[in-house]
This record gives C-alpha cells, structure tokens and sequence, in this order.
C-alpha cells in the first residue's frame, strides 16, 4: 500500500481507499477515491501543501486535492 493510503470497503463489497495523514497530532482525511493512486496523488500534494507556503490564490485546478480539503490545509 502506498504512503498515507489506507484500503476499505463499502457494506456491498466494493474496495475503496481513503486518504489520510497527522499533522502536529491531528489526524485530517482527505477524502475517499477508487483507487490507490488517486488517494496517494492527495496524500502527495496535502504534504507538499503543509511543507510550503501556501495561499488560496496559489490554487491550481490541476490539483488532485479538492479545493475545500486545500483551505483547510
């Protein structure tokens, strides 16, 4: 499994994977994708986010990561 990904599974059976990491002992999700290389993609950029400066005008709609999971970053 990928750095920050973590398998689940839907009550039907259907395998997902939801993205996740601490950051200063808070635990944020990033949300849930269908596959392990979209949740790892997030899980990639949130750690690129939290290591930089970041702003809101410095949003890129080329980003994996939702706008809404961004700001709260």
């Amino acid at each position: 499994m990928l750095p920050g990904v973590f398998q689940a599974q839907k009550k039907d059976g259907t395998v997902y994977y939801r993205s996740s990491f601490t950051h200063k002992n808070k635990h944020i999700s990033l949300g849930s994708y269908a596959t392990e290389w979209e949740a790892h993609t997030v899980y990639a950029e949130a750690n690129n986010i939290m290591n930089s400066s970041c702003s809101i005008e410095n949003y890129q709609t080329s980003f994996s990561i939702k706008f809404e999971k961004y700001v709260s970053l």
